[in-house]
């Protein structure tokens, strides 16, 4: 028969488990405070696209317009990423990768 476990130190998991809840805590925080930033500023990117577009008096067409989307939502998703989700870790090919996009944005922006 195994004896119980001491009541003075509790197990690995115990304060494995507490450090988790305090990191979801914090980020669920983070992530409201992020939800009340926009709320704020009353922007969407719908209503960003519009005000871009040289259809409604922008500097942008929408080829541009698609490629900004994209270079920012993959930024935003990079750095939501590497700070939430900790065990998930830039490698070289997404680097390279980015660094690609970056490139594509610099193709598409350029007055040839």
């Amino acid at each position: 028969m195994v004896p119980p476990a001491s009541p003075k130190t509790p197990p690995a998991s115990s304060a494995a488990s507490a450090q988790a809840k305090k990191d979801s805590a914090v980020d669920q925080e983070l992530i409201r405070d992020l939800a009340a930033l926009l709320d704020e500023t009353g922007l969407s990117e719908i209503e960003i696209e519009r005000a871009g577009y040289e259809g409604d008096g922008g500097p942008y067409n929408l080829v541009q317009l698609k490629t900004i989307q994209e270079a920012i939502t993959l930024t935003v998703f990079m750095i939501f990423t590497t700070l939430f989700f900790k065990t998930e870790k830039l490698a070289w090919n997404h680097l390279v990768g980015f660094g690609l996009i970056v490139l594509a944005v610099f193709v598409i922006f350029k007055k040839w």
